[in-house]
């Protein structure tokens, strides 16, 4: 698929014996150029997910196919500094001079927070329960995006795909392989900080993806609500019929 870090998120089983199927649910970095709009037209993509904050979609408006109806589902709203939201700011500090901001211990604790912080944020909840409202009932193809279509991205696809009944074995797996395609978009700062002698170590730790990542934010779940069950109904709002016709719309037999 021509987009960064894009995929169809299709063909995983589910518990019940069921098959994810495909051109439902997308993912992707933020689509950036009329080539990537194309590409979602070309994938009869109708809606556009679209967890950034406010600052980074007007930093950056996303590039659609005409027609796109966009969701803002803002994850960091109550924090719009955190970590997931600051790959940018992070390259751009490195790239500037800044040896600090390229830490691996500090980074290690920037985004660990960071994804607690999607459990935590009345806004993380707010707009991940809007996420699964929509899927369940949209009537065409959506992408779900960030920036790097890595961190919250990757939270709202395992939390759909969890709900889903996708063993977690297959929902970490999916997760991961945003890895390669991220380290492959930041390749230039990374490149750039090389050929100027700096130690990239923390740069590739801020821009791959970590179990321990994925992991803190369900366990942060489990933690606050004793079940999965419990965190989509009482953190998230979403009752068990939205549930079921997710399900429905996702999975087929």
């Amino acid at each position: 698929m021509a987009l960064p870090n894009g995929r169809d998120v299709a063909g995983m089983g589910t518990v019940d014996g069921g098959t994810l199927r495909g051109g439902v649910l997308l993912r992707s970095a933020l689509p950036r150029d009329d080539a990537h709009a194309e590409a979602l037209r070309a994938e009869g993509v109708r809606y556009a997910l679209d967890l950034r904050t406010a600052e980074e979609r007007e930093r950056q408006p996303a590039v659609l196919a005409a027609g796109t109806t966009v969701i803002e589902a803002d994850l960091l709203a109550d924090e719009p500094d955190a970590g997931p939201a600051s790959l940018g700011a992070i390259a751009r500090a490195a790239v500037s001079g800044d040896r600090a901001a390229l830490d691996p211990d500090r980074l290690d604790e920037i985004f660990l927070g960071g994804y607690r912080s999607f459990v935590d944020l009345a806004s993380a909840r707010a707009a991940t329960g809007d996420a699964l409202r929509h899927l369940a009932t949209a009537d065409g193809p959506t992408v779900v995006h960030c920036t790097a279509g890595k961190d919250r991205t990757g939270w709202v696809v395992a939390v759909t795909l969890t709900t889903v009944g996708v063993e977690w074995d297959a929902v970490m797996a999916d997760y991961l392989r945003s890895g390669p395609e991220v380290l492959a978009l930041f390749a230039p700062y990374r490149d750039r900080l090389a050929a100027e002698g700096m130690d990239v170590t923390g740069m590739e730790r801020a821009i791959a993806v970590y179990p321990e990542y994925l992991e803190a934010s369900r366990d942060r779940a489990l933690e606050i609500y004793g079940s999965w069950e419990n965190y989509i109904g009482e953190g998230l709002g979403v009752t068990p019929e939205t549930a079921d016709s997710l399900r429905a719309r996702l999975v087929g037999s």
